[in-house]
């Protein structure tokens, strides 16, 4: 006797990343051998289904019911984000899916409140300093659809859309645990800091440098920290200002800025000084000696 599959309908036509991503999250709950993914806006298929999202006026976690097109939406987060289908469906099982409510947490906030405020018209950045929108991941999904003149269907496309966004968001929920590591990991770091101004990671920690600026910005005195880097080198490296990736809190030196090998040494009096990014956010040392002694000389400044 076979077993029934799982029935997950949403709707056809042009897709988006709120229900291509919601198919996703269902998709990582459920496995995929015995489910049925079916795009359509018939009501009868509609009411066959064990899962509907983005289709079907109804929000009903209870019954399965994923829908924000109703006229009362599906509700909105306490900073004003509308949920969409992939936010409600975030919120039934988003915590299954990671093992635990803080890297559900993270996950939400880095990936599903953006889909979900795209989706809803609801702005998040402005386009003041550039005519340009940046490229997000709807735009990398858009591109799955056809173009003129191809042989494909919109609904082969869009399991080929599921299946892209179902990596994603297992690599999404992976380095979400691994910044919740990190995090408890800096914390413990910074109370036992001396000089909180800067934090000094003695063993290489699993995250790259953004990540651990943005984190490090979470405690207001923090300037710098001192890091190993790529190939044994060291690294002193500024804190941020979150979420803005590029709001350094102080930089370094402009006369440093751009300079490597013999200049900058000269210029630093740090003989063993590699290389000091044009953007001020970063100088490259060989020694951790080295890249205490200039954070030295930024902190007397």
């Amino acid at each position: 006797m076979v077993d029934k599959k799982i029935r997950i309908v949403t709707h056809n036509g042009g897709f988006h990343a709120d229900d291509v991503f919601g198919v996703s999250a269902l998709l990582l709950l459920l496995g995929d051998k015995n489910v049925e993914i079916i795009r359509s806006r018939e009501q009868s298929v509609i009411d066959s289904a064990d899962y509907v999202l983005d289709v079907g006026f109804v929000y009903d976690a209870s019954l399965k019911r994923f829908d924000h097109h109703q006229k009362e939406g599906g509700g909105k987060r306490e900073n004003g984000i509308p949920y969409a289908s992939f936010g409600l469906i975030w919120k039934y099982l988003g915590v299954q899916l990671c093992g635990s409510d803080e890297v559900a947490d993270i996950v939400e906030r880095s990936l599903v409140q953006a889909i979900d405020a795209y989706d809803n018209g609801y702005p998040l950045y402005d386009l003041k300093q550039s005519p340009d929108k940046p490229f997000l991941i709807q735009d990398a999904l858009s591109v799955f659809e056809p173009v003129d003149g191809e042989d494909i269907t919109l609904d082969d496309q869009f399991l080929k859309a599921v299946s892209y966004a179902r990596v994603v968001l297992e690599r999404v929920i992976m380095h979400a645990r691994q910044q919740l590591e990190v995090r408890k990991k800096i914390k413990e770091l910074y109370e036992q800091a001396e000089d909180k101004r800067v934090i000094v990671f003695d063993d290489d920690i699993p995250a790259d440098r953004t990540t651990v600026a943005s984190l490090l910005g979470e405690y207001p005195d923090t300037l710098y920290f001192v890091r190993k880097h790529e190939d044994n080198f060291w690294q002193l490296s500024c804190v941020i200002n979150p979420p803005l990736f590029y709001d350094n809190r102080k930089l370094l030196p402009i006369e440093w800025g751009g300079k490597r090998g013999e200049e900058l040494a000269r210029i630093t009096g740090v003989s063993d000084s590699v290389f000091c990014h044009s953007a001020r956010f970063m100088i490259v040392t060989n020694t951790k000696e080295s890249a205490l002694s200039l954070a030295k000389q930024v902190l007397d400044r």
